[in-house]
Protein backbone atom coordinates (compact mmCIF):
# COMPACT_ATOMS: atom_id res chain seq x y z
CA UNK A 1 0.00 0.00 0.00
CA UNK A 2 1.09 3.40 -0.83
CA UNK A 3 1.76 6.42 1.17
CA UNK A 4 -1.38 8.19 3.15
CA UNK A 5 -3.23 4.66 2.44
CA UNK A 6 -6.00 3.74 5.43
CA UNK A 7 -7.22 0.22 4.89
CA UNK A 8 -10.68 -0.39 6.78
CA UNK A 9 -11.42 -4.15 6.38
CA UNK A 10 -11.19 -5.12 2.87
CA UNK A 11 -11.88 -0.95 2.01
CA UNK A 12 -8.64 0.91 0.86
CA UNK A 13 -8.73 4.65 0.69
CA UNK A 14 -6.22 6.95 -0.35
CA UNK A 15 -6.32 9.27 1.94
CA UNK A 16 -4.48 12.38 0.50
CA UNK A 17 -6.44 15.30 0.32
CA UNK A 18 -9.40 13.68 2.11
CA UNK A 19 -11.26 15.03 5.15
CA UNK A 20 -14.15 12.33 6.24
CA UNK A 21 -15.74 13.65 9.48
CA UNK A 22 -16.73 12.25 12.83
CA UNK A 23 -19.21 9.18 13.29
CA UNK A 24 -18.68 8.26 9.80
CA UNK A 25 -19.01 4.87 8.68
CA UNK A 26 -18.08 3.34 5.70
CA UNK A 27 -18.44 -0.66 5.46
CA UNK A 28 -18.43 -3.05 2.75
CA UNK A 29 -20.42 -6.71 3.35
CA UNK A 30 -18.54 -9.41 1.61
CA UNK A 31 -21.77 -11.54 0.52
CA UNK A 32 -21.84 -14.94 -0.82
CA UNK A 33 -24.40 -14.56 -2.99
CA UNK A 34 -22.36 -11.62 -4.93
CA UNK A 35 -19.60 -13.09 -7.48
CA UNK A 36 -17.79 -9.37 -7.87
CA UNK A 37 -15.91 -8.49 -5.33
CA UNK A 38 -17.48 -5.33 -3.18
CA UNK A 39 -15.52 -1.79 -4.35
CA UNK A 40 -15.87 1.55 -2.62
CA UNK A 41 -13.39 3.94 -4.50
CA UNK A 42 -13.47 7.38 -3.53
CA UNK A 43 -11.17 9.73 -5.50
CA UNK A 44 -8.71 12.88 -4.52
CA UNK A 45 -10.01 15.50 -2.61
CA UNK A 46 -13.28 14.68 -1.34
CA UNK A 47 -14.78 16.01 1.89
CA UNK A 48 -17.40 14.24 3.53
CA UNK A 49 -19.42 15.46 6.59
CA UNK A 50 -20.10 14.09 10.03
CA UNK A 51 -22.74 10.85 10.53
CA UNK A 52 -21.73 10.20 7.15
CA UNK A 53 -22.54 6.29 6.22
CA UNK A 54 -21.37 4.59 3.24
CA UNK A 55 -22.22 0.95 2.53
CA UNK A 56 -21.82 -1.18 -0.43
CA UNK A 57 -22.75 -4.96 -1.43
CA UNK A 58 -21.99 -4.09 -5.01
CA UNK A 59 -19.97 -0.97 -6.16
CA UNK A 60 -19.42 2.64 -5.03
CA UNK A 61 -17.20 5.04 -6.78
CA UNK A 62 -16.76 9.00 -5.91
CA UNK A 63 -15.64 11.31 -7.65
CA UNK A 64 -12.77 13.67 -6.92
CA UNK A 65 -13.70 16.98 -5.00
CA UNK A 66 -16.98 15.34 -3.76
CA UNK A 67 -18.17 17.35 -0.53
CA UNK A 68 -21.21 16.29 1.49
CA UNK A 69 -22.83 17.75 4.31
CA UNK A 70 -23.64 15.49 7.45
CA UNK A 71 -25.47 12.49 7.92
CA UNK A 72 -25.69 11.41 4.66
CA UNK A 73 -26.51 8.24 3.49
CA UNK A 74 -24.97 6.35 0.48
CA UNK A 75 -26.15 2.84 -0.06
CA UNK A 76 -26.16 0.40 -3.00
CA UNK A 77 -28.33 -2.08 -1.29
CA UNK A 78 -31.64 -3.03 1.03
CA UNK A 79 -32.86 -5.70 3.03
CA UNK A 80 -34.56 -7.93 0.89
CA UNK A 81 -35.85 -6.98 -3.25
CA UNK A 82 -39.42 -4.76 -2.91
CA UNK A 83 -40.48 -7.05 -5.57
CA UNK A 84 -40.45 -10.75 -4.06
CA UNK A 85 -43.74 -11.00 -2.39
CA UNK A 86 -42.45 -13.76 -0.75
CA UNK A 87 -40.28 -11.90 1.69
CA UNK A 88 -43.24 -9.28 2.85
CA UNK A 89 -43.83 -11.19 5.95
CA UNK A 90 -39.78 -11.95 7.34
CA UNK A 91 -38.45 -8.72 8.91
CA UNK A 92 -36.33 -6.42 7.15
CA UNK A 93 -32.89 -7.27 9.04
CA UNK A 94 -33.71 -11.25 8.42
CA UNK A 95 -34.30 -10.52 4.73
CA UNK A 96 -31.53 -11.32 2.42
CA UNK A 97 -29.37 -8.00 1.22
CA UNK A 98 -30.32 -6.87 -2.44
CA UNK A 99 -28.75 -4.39 -4.82
CA UNK A 100 -30.16 -3.05 -7.18
CA UNK A 101 -27.00 -2.01 -8.93
CA UNK A 102 -23.99 0.34 -8.67
CA UNK A 103 -23.44 3.53 -7.66
CA UNK A 104 -21.80 6.41 -9.37
CA UNK A 105 -21.50 9.69 -7.99
CA UNK A 106 -19.22 11.99 -10.51
CA UNK A 107 -16.34 14.87 -9.69
CA UNK A 108 -17.35 18.28 -8.37
CA UNK A 109 -20.97 17.07 -6.90
CA UNK A 110 -22.50 18.22 -3.99
CA UNK A 111 -24.38 16.23 -1.76
CA UNK A 112 -26.95 18.30 0.88
CA UNK A 113 -27.37 17.35 4.66
CA UNK A 114 -29.24 14.30 5.65
CA UNK A 115 -29.79 12.92 1.43
CA UNK A 116 -30.15 9.62 0.57
CA UNK A 117 -27.99 8.20 -2.10
CA UNK A 118 -29.67 4.74 -3.26
CA UNK A 119 -28.68 1.74 -5.43
CA UNK A 120 -28.29 1.65 -9.36
CA UNK A 121 -28.03 5.30 -9.74
CA UNK A 122 -25.39 7.75 -11.90
CA UNK A 123 -25.37 11.26 -10.40
CA UNK A 124 -23.37 13.56 -13.12
CA UNK A 125 -20.43 15.73 -12.74
CA UNK A 126 -20.94 19.24 -11.04
CA UNK A 127 -24.97 18.30 -9.77
CA UNK A 128 -26.24 19.69 -7.05
CA UNK A 129 -28.50 17.10 -4.36
CA UNK A 130 -30.29 19.10 -1.81
CA UNK A 131 -30.72 18.62 1.80
CA UNK A 132 -32.99 15.46 2.66
CA UNK A 133 -33.33 14.38 -0.83
CA UNK A 134 -33.53 10.89 -1.65
CA UNK A 135 -31.78 10.18 -5.13
CA UNK A 136 -33.69 7.03 -6.93
CA UNK A 137 -32.85 7.94 -10.30
CA UNK A 138 -29.95 9.13 -12.64
CA UNK A 139 -29.28 12.65 -11.86
CA UNK A 140 -27.96 14.77 -15.29
CA UNK A 141 -24.18 16.70 -15.14
CA UNK A 142 -24.54 20.45 -14.26
CA UNK A 143 -28.86 20.00 -12.55
CA UNK A 144 -29.78 20.34 -9.17
CA UNK A 145 -31.96 17.83 -7.48
CA UNK A 146 -34.44 18.28 -4.57
CA UNK A 147 -37.06 16.20 -2.98
CA UNK A 148 -38.46 12.77 -2.33
CA UNK A 149 -37.86 11.03 -4.58
CA UNK A 150 -35.08 13.51 -5.87
CA UNK A 151 -36.21 15.54 -9.04
CA UNK A 152 -34.37 18.32 -11.49
CA UNK A 153 -35.47 21.90 -10.15
CA UNK A 154 -32.72 23.34 -12.71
Amino acid sequence: MGKNTLRLGTIVLMVRKHYIGRNSHITAHEMPQYTTPVKISIGDGCMFGPDMHITAVNSIRIGKNVRTGKSVLISDNSHGDPEDMALRNIAPNARPIYSKGAIVIGDNVWIGEKAAILAGVTIGEGAIIGANAVVTKNIPPYSIAAGIPARIIK
